[in-house]
């Protein structure tokens, strides 16, 4: 009787190791899906991530170029506002010269 309850406890202890070793190894599967599914995951967002930082630079880039035609076209209005400012003197220098060049062949004809 000794022997056989001995040995029905180790029948259901070697059961007991068999169910755990299969819970073991439903959880190490589980794990692995979830590691597998993580570095997927991880992949897709490093993705995303690249997109992004590609995208931003060629923002970066366009708002550079604009800040730098906005900078050309400062440039050009303020060299235009000097060109204006000098042909307005020029034109009164020379609408002066013209009337004393005037002034000067009246008075030589009279």
């Amino acid at each position: 009787a000794a022997a056989r309850e001995r040995s029905a406890l180790e029948e259901s202890i070697r059961m007991a190791a068999v169910a755990e070793k299969e819970r073991h190894q439903v959880l190490v599967a589980r794990l692995n899906e979830f590691v597998s599914e993580t570095h997927a995951q991880a992949s897709e967002v490093d993705r995303t991530k690249s997109i992004h930082w590609k995208h931003i630079k060629k923002l970066e880039d366009e708002v550079k170029t604009k800040a730098d035609d906005a900078m050309v076209w400062a440039d050009f209005a303020a060299v235009k506002k000097q060109t204006d400012l000098y042909n307005k003197g020029a034109e009164a220098e020379l609408a002066k010269v013209r009337e004393t060049v005037s002034l000067g062949l009246r008075t030589t004809a009279e």
